[in-house]
Formats: structure tokens, C-alpha cells, sequence
């Protein structure tokens, strides 16, 4: 008995001190979300797309990618993304769907990264899902390559 309590105990307190790192992660790109934002005047700005339906553009710092940004304007939908890089690396992706006529948020979905793979999804109906799901590990390798992708067509 004493030996399934010590057992417990260890997989509670890994699970624990998990949640507390993931979190703390999030909070640490949050701050640098911020910081990035806050310089972006500072950045070059490369326009990469730019018609009726949409644009996209990538800033940069020196030869640095910073970020990504695309608008898709549809009939009664926009959708804005927003790519975030870190020493080369997709740090976080955030996508805000707006009503066409009133602006108001539709949805948003934002994902966290860490070393190129993705630690915390928070899907289009605001609701954090488990990193162990089969869709996570979908998105998570899915998001992965599309970052890489981006960024490589950002850089030409």
C-alpha cells in the first residue's frame, strides 16, 4: 500500500511540475509576443501578397524573421494569422476570425511551440486541448512543417 501511495504521489507531483513548465511557457512567449509587437516599427516590412482577398507580410529584424502576418478576407469571414519566429523557430501561430460587418471575433485559435513542436493548442472555441490527443499530435506535426514552409517562402 505504502508503495502505491509513493507511486501516486510521484506521478501526481511529475504531472504537476509538467502543467506548472507548459504554463510558465506560455506566459514566457506571451511576453515575447508582446516584446515582438512592440518593436514592429522597428522591423523591415516585406510585402509579400497584396489583392482584394487578402495580403500577407513578413517582417523582418536584420535578416532575422520576426513575424508573418495574412489576411483572407472572405464573404462574410476575415481571417487574420499571425506567425511568430524566434532564432529561426515558430514560436506561436494565432488566428482571429472577424464578422466581415460588425468586426466582432468569430473564433481564435492560438498555438504555443517550444523547440518546433507544439506544447499548448488553444482551439477556435477557446478550450485547451490535450496535448496527448490524436488531433494535437495531428496539428502539432502539421503546424510544424507548415511553419518551416512559410518561413522558407517568407525568406525568398
Amino acid at each position: 500500500m505504502k508503495t502505491m501511495i509513493t507511486f501516486l504521489t510521484c506521478i501526481t507531483l511529475t504531472f504537476s511540475v509538467y502543467a506548472q513548465t507548459e504554463k510558465q511557457s506560455m506566459l514566457d512567449i506571451d511576453k515575447t509576443i508582446t516584446d515582438i509587437k512592440s518593436k514592429i516599427s522597428t522591423f523591415q516590412k516585406i510585402e509579400k501578397v497584396k489583392t482584394t482577398e487578402g495580403y500577407r507580410f513578413v517582417f523582418l529584424k536584420g535578416k532575422e524573421l520576426q513575424l508573418i502576418t495574412a489576411r483572407q478576407i472572405e464573404q462574410n469571414l476575415e481571417k487574420n494569422v499571425e506567425w511568430y519566429y524566434v532564432n529561426g523557430a515558430l514560436v506561436y501561430a494565432e488566428t482571429i476570425w472577424l464578422d466581415s460587418k460588425t468586426k466582432k471575433v468569430v473564433k481564435n485559435e492560438k498555438q504555443y511551440l517550444d523547440n518546433g513542436h507544439l506544447i499548448a493548442w488553444i482551439n477556435p472555441e477557446g478550450k485547451l486541448v490535450d496535448n496527448n490527443s490524436a488531433e494535437f499530435k495531428t496539428v502539432d506535426t502539421e503546424l510544424t512543417a507548415y511553419g518551416i514552409k512559410i518561413k522558407n517562402d517568407a525568406l525568398k
